[in-house]
């Protein structure tokens, strides 16, 4: 799994979609992750039901797929040809997935699986630091699989982007996925979820520190919800005490009923105070809605 752009097109969402669905068959699988902007180096392994989990030792993307998966050791290493060999020689795995891998060429891969956010698939065209191209467009030739994520959000420019992602890659199927809220729960009681429609009308404040803000806002504000104010931070922060007094001191100068973020930012909330205006996660499902079965055609061998 990988992408052509700088953050926030939802690879690690397909991460997890794709172990479950292997886990789903019968097959022994084992998630490859960097673990950007970790404190520990060394590699890590992050077993089934391992408890005391630090994120900041693993990175927020790791530790949040451990909490959704419960049948995958997830290796955390920069080096991922040591981390494969790890994963076939101590855990005799079938599929070795890779978190945001594209660019790793190094380790030979059986299938290249690229996504693209339909929502700002390509930014200003212009590589990094001048734009969030990881490297030229005409590179997705590499690619066996294109996902199309968030494809909804095109619109219009749908069908042009699918043109041009054929201009450069004819043989790539092209599937398309897109984010619906699956629950939404309290940051401190996970116990206790709240149906989407339950917050229509609510005021709320909204903050984030993801690849791609703006895609959450636009999330939070088809719920239907009034959003008063909205925050976003650099993708990957590290949220301080300073910065949580700060959003609750905004949620209730704007009277707000409570406050929104993302699954990846409650990971980095875990041991932060408390807020006086409860903070609510929204969990987010991904789902398929065009070319499943090319999907697992070609994961499958079939």
């Amino acid at each position: 799994m990988g992408n052509i752009t700088w953050g926030g097109t939802g690879k690690t969402s397909f991460v997890s979609f794709l172990a479950k669905n292997l886990v789903e068959n019968n097959y022994k699988v084992a998630i490859l992750i960097r673990g950007y902007k970790r404190k520990e180096k060394k590699m890590i392994t992050i077993v089934p039901g391992i408890k005391d989990l630090d994120w900041q030792k693993v990175g927020d993307e790791a530790y949040l797929l451990a909490s959704q998966l419960d049948s995958a050791p997830i290796i955390v290493n920069k080096n991922r040809v040591e981390s494969g060999k790890e994963a076939i020689d101590k855990y005799s795995s079938d599929f070795l997935v890779l978190d945001d891998g594209f660019q790793h060429q190094k380790l030979m891969r059986d299938l290249d699986i690229v996504m693209i956010d339909a929502s700002d698939p390509f930014g200003n065209g212009k590589l990094i630091p001048a734009g969030k191209l990881r490297e030229p467009i005409e590179n997705i030739k590499r690619a066996d699989i294109l996902v199309l994520n968030r494809a909804e959000k095109a619109d219009n420019n749908k069908m042009e982007l699918i043109n041009k992602l054929k201009e450069y890659n004819s043989t790539a199927p092209i599937i398309e996925t897109e984010y619906i809220v699956e629950k939404i729960y309290n940051l401190k009681n996970e116990g206790k979820p709240i149906l989407p429609s339950q917050v229509k009308d609510k005021k709320i404040l909204g903050f984030c520190g993801i690849g791609n803000a703006q895609s959450f806002k636009q999330t939070i504000e088809d719920l239907g919800v009034n959003v008063m104010k909205f925050i976003p931070f650099p993708d990957h922060y590290t949220y301080k005490d300073k910065d949580i007094k700060e959003i609750e001191r905004e949620a209730l100068d704007r009277k707000a009923d409570f406050i929104l973020t993302t699954e990846k930012d409650g990971v980095r909330l875990i041991l932060l105070p408390y807020s006086k205006v409860p903070i609510y996660i929204v969990k987010m499902k991904l789902e398929i809605i065009s070319g499943e079965t090319s999907l697992w055609d070609l994961i499958y061998g079939e």
